[in-house]
């Protein structure tokens, strides 16, 4: 595959990202004026239950036929046999165990909705061997396209049966048919793949590696739905609907900035996965150009969250904006934290990285349970903490691997934090001293000009070399490392 086709598939993978995210903020904003928090947590709970099944089967089977030196048509077969006993398996034991598992989480009203949603997810499951045979075939563009008119269409049924009065239903709707329409399209995307009756050794042969991405996707759901699960068991699901509503923004914004960042950068590292001081100058490129475009978003989300939470939510959301404070602070830490991660991935060292995962998956549930009792604040800054303690463990791994010291390794990212920090301090007295009482659209225009030319003036002054070096990284993201002069 030419580096031109990737980068452009990088790019649509992006935009699509961007597209999908911001018409889910779109639904919620409507959802958060239509629905009562009540409503919005049982949604949100009864999806944080249904999503391990997607983690741990649709990723497994897709990364399994990515994976494979050779695939041959018994492979796929096997792939697709799989997915289709697992997508029943879904099934059967959401409609036999959605009852017993909602009064267990202290939610009986979620045994009502899990069978319904179980069933998209079962389709989109058995539609895993042809996802990762569109993967296979680089197939950037058409999957990407999928993803968004996938949102598009779920996201505007969602929102016409808001505006007509269907309630939760609603939600369950979007739901549905985001994923229908992922299952439906990759089939027909794929269906020129050869495909045959697996032998018994071809499912042997899938079975090994595809356990261990299941496994691997599991810490995944650990780290990034606990939160949702132990709220709605510990505070119920009305809290935990306020908690959706301010992870919408946090979520919206890791996976339109970080997310497509980490996949572009992710090339460079494999390229020089063999050279280890080379990997270790593209990381160090890497990373610093990270910081420097999404340590003052994070921020500066959490500078303006009041504001945000009213212009998009409504007043009576007012109170959680301090939650996407605190979260905005712990992007901070998951920035370092996932481009850290992809150099471990990248070099083939699955076993550490999963390792990694598995310890801060586990520190972060223990930290969850710890601070439950002192309210959602508290768990939302369990979050960085958590967060914080991964990049602490990288670290040490990166200098084992690479030889990076830790004085190096800050070095790639004090600047932008440096700046940023000052920013949000500039953004605290600016909205102390001179914006008391003023509208939040006048606000939250005031604190955007200014921590732009805070932010901008802070590195314009002291960083213009590392500026000049991120736009040119940003444009060849595998490049070779060359001075930049700082």
């Amino acid at each position: 595959m030419s580096g031109m086709h990737f980068g452009r598939g990088i790019l649509s993978t992006a935009a699509s990202a961007w597209i999908r995210q911001g018409a889910t903020l779109m639904l919620y904003v409507v959802a958060a004026r239509a629905l009562t928090p009540e409503q919005i947590g049982v949604f949100a709970l009864a999806n944080a239950v249904i999503l391990i099944f997607e983690y741990a089967v649709y990723d497994a089977i897709s990364e399994s036929v990515v994976q494979r030196a050779r695939l041959s048509p018994g492979h796929f077969g096997a792939a697709a046999v799989l997915s289709a006993a697992l997508a029943a398996a879904i099934v059967a034991g959401a409609w036999l165990g959605a009852g017993p598992l909602g009064a267990a989480l202290g939610a009986p009203e979620i045994g009502q909705y899990l069978p319904l949603m179980a069933m998209p997810v079962a389709l989109l499951c058995l539609s895993a061997a042809y996802a990762g045979a569109l993967r296979r075939a680089a197939r950037f563009d058409a999957m990407a396209t999928l993803a968004a008119v996938a949102a598009i269409a779920a996201v505007g049924t969602g929102i016409a049966l808001l505006l007509a009065g269907a309630g939760l239903v609603a939600l369950i709707a979007y739901f549905a048919t985001e994923k229908t329409l992922l299952a439906l399209g990759g089939v027909w995307l794929a269906r020129g793949e050869p495909i045959a009756r697996p032998r018994r050794a071809e499912l042997v042969d899938l079975l090994p590696y595809a356990a261990a991405i299941s496994a691997q996707r599991a810490a995944f759901y650990a780290r990034g739905q606990a939160d949702r699960l132990i709220i709605g068991v510990v505070w119920g699901t009305g809290v935990l609907g306020a908690y959706q509503i301010a992870a919408r923004i946090f979520d919206s914004l890791q996976a339109a900035l970080l997310t497509p960042i980490s996949k572009l950068f992710f090339v460079g590292y494999t390229r020089a996965q063999l050279d280890p001081e080379a990997l270790r100058g593209i990381f160090g490129r890497s990373l610093r150009a990270a910081t420097l475009i999404v340590f003052p978003a994070f921020l500066g989300i959490s500078a303006v969250a009041h504001e945000t939470i009213i212009l998009l939510f409504g007043p009576q959301w007012d109170s959680i904006a301090v939650i996407v404070q605190v979260m905005g602070f712990g992007g901070v830490a998951l920035t370092l934290s996932v481009m850290s991660g992809g150099v471990l991935s990248a070099v083939g060292r699955a076993r550490a990285f999963l390792l990694v995962e598995l310890v801060s998956s586990l520190f972060g549930i223990a930290l969850l349970v710890l601070f439950s009792p002192l309210g959602i604040v508290w768990m939302a800054a369990s979050f960085v903490i958590r967060e914080t303690f991964a990049v602490v463990i990288y670290a040490r791994l990166l200098r084992a691997l690479l030889g990076l010291r830790s004085a190096d390794y800050l070095a790639y990212f004090i600047p932008a934090l440096g700046a940023s920090c000052a920013m949000w301090l500039a953004l605290a007295l600016i909205d102390t001293h001179l914006l008391a009482g003023a509208l939040p659209e006048v606000a939250l225009l005031v604190k955007i000009a200014a921590g732009a030319l805070s932010y901008g003036g802070l590195m314009l002054a002291f960083c213009r070399p590392l500026l000049r070096d991120t736009l040119r990284l940003l444009g060849h993201p595998g490049g070779q490392p060359r001075e930049s002069g700082a």
